[in-house]
This record gives structure tokens, C-alpha cells and sequence, in this order.
């Protein structure tokens, strides 16, 4: 999903790069985020990118793969957090639905 959304972006003429969010990236994130408007990732890198990053909701595209990652960003930060977003998607029209009956005030 992220690599053809990456091409789909580059060829529009946005800067894109994809980072492993899983990996320690903490020795450059801090001064590399901050060149990029946006940072688009799975619902559950959203705590690292904020709590190990200093990423701020509002630069971040959050994209929902499960009903389980829904599950558990709410659990880790709250429902409110989908209102911080910059904005907020969803691979498939079943985690449309599950989202919208999880409680999320915020359509997909």
C-alpha cells in the first residue's frame, strides 16, 4: 500500500521517502521529519512517531489496515486522537464499517 502511494505522490511532484517505522530511526527522525509536511503511517506506528519522534497529530496521515489497530491506537491514545489527525483513511470499505462501529467520530 505505502510503496504505491509513494509513486502515486512522486509522480505528482511530492518528495516521498518510506522509513521502516519499526526500526530506530531516533538518531535522525527529529531533524528529517521536519522537512516533510506530512508523515503518512499505519495506525500502529502513531505512537512512536509521537512519543519517540515528536511528531505532532496534526502532520500525520494515519491509514487504518484492521479493525485491530483501530482497537488498539484507541485503547493507546483514545478515540479523541482520530479528531487530531491530519487526516484519516482506511484500506477497504469492511475497515470503513469497523471503524465507523468502533465509535470513531471521524469518517475514514
Amino acid at each position: 500500500v505505502y510503496y504505491d502511494l509513494c509513486r502515486h505522490l512522486h509522480d505528482r511532484g511530492y518528495l516521498v521517502d518510506i522509513l521502516d517505522w519499526q526500526q530506530n530511526h531516533a538518531q535522525y527522525a527529529r531533524s528529517l521529519i521536519s522537512y516533510y509536511d506530512f508523515v503518512i503511517s499505519a495506525l500502529d506506528g502513531i505512537s512512536t512517531l509521537v512519543d519517540a519522534y515528536d511528531v505532532s497529530f496534526d502532520k500525520i496521515i494515519a491509514i487504518s489496515h484492521h479493525e485491530f489497530d483501530i482497537r488498539m491506537l484507541i485503547e493507546q491514545k483514545g478515540i479523541e486522537v482520530f479528531e487530531r489527525f491530519a487526516n484519516y483513511g482506511v484500506v477497504s470499505e469492511y475497515v470503513y464499517c469497523a471503524s465507523m462501529m468502533r465509535g470513531v467520530p471521524r469518517p475514514p
